[in-house]
């Protein structure tokens, strides 16, 4: 295809194997780039880019994560709160799905959940009410039996 005089190779990535390694040479190529060090714009840019392309389903969630780990760190990354959702009660859903599924996960989500004072609905049956943040962790926390999983045991 010619637009404007400049040619245009035409190429379809339809296996999501041929994504995920072509955002690793692309995150690969950025490295080198800044000799090393990603700046924080560029990270936070590739956080998004690589959270849409999970929202999509362009890349599965290991690609994701793996691909994750080759982009720095970013404090309070916009690109998760946008895919996550902000509220903190969204990570209660995700804390109370990886309770079986990857208790060491839910770890890492534990302790911030547990000191959170912001109030929620929640609710039983037919039955809402206010509840800290902190509580509800804490009652997630303490059901261990098998009606109180969120997922099939591993």
């Amino acid at each position: 295809m010619r637009i404007a005089e400049h040619l245009y190779v035409e190429t379809s990535m339809t296996e999501p194997s041929d994504v995920a390694a072509e955002l690793a040479y692309r995150i690969h190529a950025d490295n080198e780039h800044f000799g090393g060090t990603m700046p924080e714009m560029t990270a936070i840019s590739w956080r998004g880019y690589l959270a849409a392309m999970l929202e999509w389903n362009l890349i599965s969630v290991a690609a994701y994560e793996e691909l994750l780990t080759r982009i720095p760190a970013v404090k309070d990354d916009p690109a998760l709160a946008i895919l996550t959702g902000r509220e903190r009660a969204q990570v209660l859903d995700a804390y109370w799905a990886l309770r079986t599924l990857d208790p060491g996960r839910a770890g890492e989500y534990a302790t911030a959940l547990a000191s959170d004072p912001e109030m929620v609905e929640t609710g039983s049956g037919c039955r809402i009410w206010q509840a800290s943040i902190g509580t509800l962790e804490a009652r997630m926390h303490n059901t261990r039996d098998v009606l109180g999983r969120a997922m099939p045991a591993p």
